[in-house]
């Protein structure tokens, strides 16, 4: 009974080493969402991610604009 007990003591404490070296891998490189976010704004954009942000841009500053072209009526509908 003694050295079922061990056995069972023993297998447990190595069953939890082999779940600590898996975590410590895991946490050596976890890196938070908002370091993923700060990285990703440090590096320069891709040629089509500058010309998504450019017609963004583009949109944006001709919201204000009197003489930007209007969308049609039936364009419209589908937003009420």
């Amino acid at each position: 009974m003694l050295a079922q007990t061990r056995y069972t003591i023993k297998s447990h404490l190595m069953g939890e080493l082999m779940v600590f070296e898996w975590l410590k891998f895991k946490l050596k490189n976890y890196q938070s969402p908002e370091d993923k976010l700060l990285d990703q704004m440090s590096r320069p954009m891709t040629h089509s991610q500058q010309r998504e942000a450019d017609q963004y841009r583009d949109i944006y500053n001709q919201r204000d604009n009197p003489n930007a072209p209007k969308a049609p009526k039936d364009l419209d509908d589908d937003f009420i």
